[in-house]
């Protein structure tokens, strides 16, 4: 319901030697006032203007409403940007162990996932010894879908809930030599960023393991701040 109050105008363009009803709700007519017609000339003359601002008002609220209408609802934003991206997301994976997929600690939710894909790891062994930097990356990205997989769940169902990327860590199953842990970590952050732009910015650290649960050739620890 909008209430829009027109004011009291036109008085002081009508006849002031007879009563004459006006309100700021709309123009009235007096009743029983002996010897003039009702409603008076004054009074139509005040209904008409009443109206046409009542009219004005009307149109501008219906502007504004379909303005409104033709921006992208809050709750489908992030749904947006994963089908413009061409994202579908994963089902969540389930804990394989005694563990939760994820655990809110205030308004912070800590994730760690790894590269599984319909319940297999994919690409799994040591990075250049098995598999390729690009497995590898193609393995992280996959790891990252899975956190905003459990994102969500964690967000109630919708990533819109969530206010900022706070932390990403990137654990690479890779010989002690290796040192290109940053390249294969950017395609987790350039993911996260393409999603939630700049609430997807994010600090980050990269660290080379010997080993990584069920082979993975990857495996992220992200935090995440909620609304």
């Amino acid at each position: 319901m909008t209430l829009v109050p027109t004011g009291i105008m036109g008085s002081g363009e009508i006849d002031k030697s007879i009563p004459q009803g006006n309100t700021s709700f709309g123009a009235t007519s007096l009743a029983s006032a002996p010897g003039s017609p009702r409603p008076s000339s004054g009074e139509l003359q005040l209904a008409m203007l009443q109206g046409y601002a009542l009219a004005k008002a009307a149109k501008g609220h219906q502007l504004l409403k379909n303005s409104i209408n033709t921006k992208q609802p809050e709750s489908d934003h992030i749904e947006a940007q994963l089908r413009k991206l061409g994202i579908t997301l994963p089902e969540a994976p389930k804990p394989v162990g005694n563990y939760k997929p994820y655990k809110v600690s205030g308004k912070l939710v800590f994730i760690n996932q790894i590269a599984l894909k319909e319940g297999k790891i994919e690409h799994a062994g040591k990075i250049e010894e098995g598999v390729t930097e690009e497995q590898a990356k193609m393995a992280t990205r996959q790891t990252l879908l899975n956190i905003l997989a459990v994102l969500k769940e964690a967000a109630g169902g919708n990533l819109n809930h969530v206010k900022q990327a706070v932390q990403l860590t990137g654990y690479f199953y890779t010989s002690a030599g290796y040192t290109r842990h940053a390249i294969l970590m950017n395609e987790a952050s350039d993911l996260l960023g393409s999603i939630f732009e700049e609430k997807g910015l994010h600090t980050r650290a990269t660290i080379g393991a010997s080993s990584l649960p069920m082979n993975s050739p990857v495996e992220i620890q992200a935090v995440f701040e909620l609304e």
